[in-house]
């Protein structure tokens, strides 16, 4: 009704790069040119927008320029130093760029602005996968179980969690986490995983093959 609302417009963005990040749509081009128009529209209304220059990291990250989704976090870390998501993004997108020790202090600095957060399962995963990355297994399994504990009906939390236990040498008790995972996302492939990966830094490449083998090993699809 009024095209100059600019909450509606980030909010819409939002809804485009959610499709992409959460490996919703295969039209991922689409939907990331789409939320660039929105959110550029709502910077150029409220240049001094903290949420707007969150959702502008969001989508760069979506789009694999993780360097420049870091600017715009910080950007909306300056704008508005109690925006929890600015840090959390921050810091998942150093792992993303290979440099996975980055990503825990930043991430709870953010889960420490907001504790109950509605997106406290991704931050929390965050830190999981950047544990995983790190050869930190153990520590891993049990950020995956406390992501799990935070929202017990997000999918993707029982496949990170069936890949910490096997790397810790439970695979027994890897297969049902992994089934679960498989049956909330019957159109999961290896293939579809990959394609929709949110970097392609030879550092974070190269920190992601071990995971690929581990969800073969339980059953994901090719």
């Amino acid at each position: 009704m009024d095209p100059q609302v600019v909450s509606a417009l980030t909010g819409l963005g939002f809804t485009h790069i959610r499709d992409v990040i959460n490996r919703w749509t295969d039209a991922y081009g689409d939907h990331l040119q789409r939320a660039d128009e929105l959110i550029g529209r709502a910077i150029a209304m409220t240049p001094d927008n903290a949420q707007a220059h969150q959702y502008k990291a969001l989508l760069r990250r979506a789009q694999r320029r993780s360097q420049e989704a870091i600017a715009a976090a910080e950007r909306a870390a300056t704008l508005n130093r109690n925006l929890a998501a600015a840090y959390t993004e921050i810091g998942w997108n150093w792992a993303l760029l290979g440099q996975p020790e980055k990503t825990e202090g930043y991430v709870q600095q953010g889960i420490r602005l907001s504790p109950r957060d509605p997106f406290l399962v991704y931050w929390l995963l965050y830190i999981g996968v950047a544990q995983l990355h790190q050869g930190q297994d153990a520590a891993a399994l049990e950020t995956f179980q406390r992501a799990i504990d935070a929202d017990p009906g997000f999918p993707s939390s029982y496949g990170w969690l069936a890949a910490a236990y096997l790397f810790t040498g439970r695979e027994a008790e890897a297969r049902e986490p992994m089934e679960k995972w498989l049956r909330a996302v019957p159109w999961m492939t290896l293939a579809r995983y990959q394609a929709l990966e949110q970097s392609a830094h030879p550092a974070y490449v190269a920190q992601r093959p071990r995971i690929y083998a581990a969800w073969r090993k339980l059953g994901m699809p090719e």
